[in-house]
């Protein structure tokens, strides 16, 4: 059984995961909803839930990996 996980970039010129958590980290509401959803929303694997934008993505993948 495989399972793959994805999410599409709609950037043009994607930068480092690095520099796209650290600019959206100083966003006061996105860390209101991003930690509402972390601990809300119904999980598919690990922390990774359906319908999650490509800045929850990598602030997610960033937690794992720490």
């Amino acid at each position: 059984m495989n399972l793959i996980l994805s999410c599409e970039s709609k950037q043009k010129n994607p930068r480092s995961s690095e520099s796209i958590i650290d600019t959206n980290d100083t966003l006061d509401g996105f860390k209101v909803s991003f930690e509402k959803k972390l601990k809300e929303k119904p999980k598919i694997f690990l922390k990774f839930w359906s319908g999650m934008s490509f800045k929850e993505y990598q602030k997610v993948v960033a937690i794992l990996i720490e």
